[in-house]
């Protein structure tokens, strides 16, 4: 239970083992020190000192807040995609690590506290010293919040103090897609390289059906059914530890599966690409397998492109021609707003992109909004309103 010693007289110091640190797995002894007359008084308050200390209580211990973060992350990992896990330890590594809140007991991070460091952030917390974007401030002000989070539900704090915290607020400038003009530079660019038909098509693709890099990545040719001109998303391709690749069967959102309908000239380009990568599997004595992916620089198609390898591919074609503000993700920007502007429904093009009517209205609430009024003086015209 512990032990008693007599300090002076009438003083009594009570010691007892306390629980194991639920972070660290160390115990730490506790110490108070009593008056009492004689040992049996003493050892009576041993017995309830011992109490106290063996009912659940909301305290850090002697963990860190890095040691939490360390644990958070193990604990979180099963649940969080590669790149999300990845997202998360690179913000932690770069930003939270190299600085003294890393090394403060986790019970004695104050809300205060978290504003100073995102304040610091701000500042200095770049590059060099440079000063860090509110954005990823508020990135890592999303990290720690989970962890402080669980730290709670581990009994560790009794309130999380990120949750009042004042992280800076994350100004997004206006979206501006490339224009058609700019997509068909970029897709005659990548058409006219070497291996220009699998690349020209892949951006060509990536236009016209808005999907994700790596739901392109992960389309397979027994998916693609060229007389009916469809598609069906049924993976994605992402990027694991040591950045291998993961086919998982579910791209990232339930309302990403299903089948997609192709215009008559990407049908055509994929015939292209089709006819062109079983021409050259026949020079190399080899042909397609069975489950070959529409996407690959692999002879027989037998593994997809590498989402990195696209990026930085459309990276050096995006500078060749003048481009260097137009990233990959900007094709899919590119479909929904096109799309918008023609008038076709919040709800059509998200079931195209993949995305929720939700989500897709919350990113591109400035392309309805000019719709609605479109469709405001359409109304009014119906009424005479135009007349007066």
């Amino acid at each position: 239970m512990g032990s008693v010693t007599e300090r002076s007289v009438g003083r009594w110091r009570l010691t007892v083992d306390g629980p194991p640190d639920p972070v660290t797995g160390r115990r730490r002894q506790r110490t108070r020190t009593v008056a009492a007359t004689n040992r049996s008084e003493a050892l009576r308050a041993l017995a309830k000192f011992a109490s106290e200390v063996e009912e659940p209580r909301a305290e850090g211990g002697s963990a860190t807040v890095k040691d939490t973060c360390e644990a958070w992350l193990a604990h979180a990992a099963p649940d969080l995609s590669p790149n999300t896990a990845r997202e998360f330890r690179g913000s932690l590594e770069r930003y939270v690590y190299p600085s003294p809140l890393a090394a403060r007991p986790i019970s004695k991070v104050k809300t205060r506290d978290l504003d100073v460091f995102y304040r610091r952030l701000l500042e200095t917390g770049g590059r060099d010293g440079r000063p860090l974007s509110p954005a990823t401030v508020r990135k890592v002000h999303t990290v720690l919040s989970l962890v402080f989070g669980q730290a709670v539900r581990w009994e560790q704090l009794t309130r999380n103090p990120a949750a009042a915290a004042s992280p800076p607020k994350a100004h997004g400038g206006e979206l501006i897609p490339p224009t058609p003009e700019q997509v068909r530079l970029l897709i005659e660019t990548a058409s006219g390289a070497e291996d220009g038909t699998l690349w020209g098509t892949y951006l060509l693709v990536a236009a016209t059906t808005g999907r994700r890099r790596g739901e392109l990545c992960g389309l397979r040719w027994c998916e693609v059914d060229l007389g009916r001109a469809v598609a069906s998303i049924f993976r994605v391709v992402k990027l694991g530890e040591g950045n291998e690749l993961i086919v998982a069967p579910f791209p990232k959102s339930p309302r990403g599966e299903g089948t997609i309908s192709l215009d008559e000239g990407t049908v055509e380009a994929l015939r292209g690409l089709r006819t062109w990568q079983q021409e050259r599997a026949e020079f190399f004595a080899t042909r397609l397998v069975p489950d070959a992916y529409v996407f690959s620089q692999e002879i027989d198609g037998s593994r997809p492109l590498h989402p990195q390898v696209v990026t930085h591919r459309f990276g050096r074609l995006r500078r060749s021609v003048g481009l260097g503000n137009v990233r990959l993700h900007d094709l899919r920007h590119f479909t929904a707003t096109q799309l918008l502007a023609a008038g076709f429904g919040v709800t059509a093009v998200a079931g195209r992109l993949g995305n929720s009517p939700g989500v897709l209205l919350g990113r591109y609430a400035h392309f309805v909004h000019s719709q609605d009024q479109d469709q405001a003086a359409h109304m009014g015209g119906l009424m005479g309103q135009g007349e007066r």
